[in-house]
């Protein structure tokens, strides 16, 4: 009796929990969107738009593996919180900082996007609209700054709706499925865009600023 009037009122947590999360993401979109199409509104149509000239066929599947990914980890939290229950879920103050991460994700998702106006969501070469290489803004300091801020918005979301091995299986998860984007896009750039090589010397990082290393030019993948 007692633990079923705990599990209800753990639940009814737990909805209030997503309920604020939701909130929380598409405010956060609303104003990104008012926030991009003050900014640069070219960058806010781009990223509405899914074809393009000379789009690789391996985008494809990545695409495939990425959307999944990113369902995979909304999902897993919730699962393991409300049915599996594998592993307990994070204390208050990691919540907190789950919540700061997604503001902090999604702030850099669309700075990226006012920097980048040929950022669209698959990848592509946009010949009409003189596809040129970014190299300001937060391109200065890594490559793909975007999917930074992604991977902190999905990081944020685990801990603020999942648990510790929700977040640790969801965040391997996600990495794998970035860092296998990242090779696709990067071998398609370095083929479309004569000036990425050069850009990928003088800006050694894929992600982290003095963590993660690209492999050198030699290899390229």
């Amino acid at each position: 009796m007692i633990y079923t009037i705990m599990s209800q009122i753990e639940n009814q947590h737990y909805v209030r929990d997503v309920l604020l999360w939701l909130a929380l993401v598409y405010t956060s979109i609303v104003v990104g969107c008012f926030y991009l199409y003050r900014k640069n509104p070219a960058a806010l149509f781009n990223r509405l738009k899914f074809k393009g000239t000379n789009h690789p066929q391996s985008d494809t599947s990545s695409t495939i593996v990425l959307l999944a990914t990113i369902m995979f980890c909304v999902l897993i939290g919730p699962l393991d919180r409300m049915i599996f229950q594998c592993s307990a879920s994070p204390g208050a103050m990691l919540k907190l900082l789950g919540l700061l991460m997604i503001l902090i994700g999604m702030t850099l998702n669309f700075r990226t996007l006012a920097e980048n106006q040929f950022a669209a969501p698959t990848v592509q070469f946009q010949e009409g609209a003189s596809h040129t290489l970014i190299n300001t803004g937060p391109y200065k300091l890594v490559r793909h700054p975007m999917y930074i801020g992604s991977l902190v918005l999905i990081l944020g979301s685990m801990i603020w709706l999942g648990s510790y091995l929700s977040i640790f299986a969801g965040g391997l998860c996600a990495l794998a499925a970035y860092s296998n984007r990242i090779k696709v896009e990067e071998n398609f750039l370095l083929k479309v865009l004569p000036d990425y090589a050069v850009y990928m010397e003088s800006v050694p990082r894929k992600l982290i600023p003095g963590i993660v290393r690209v492999c050198d030019l030699s290899r390229r993948y």
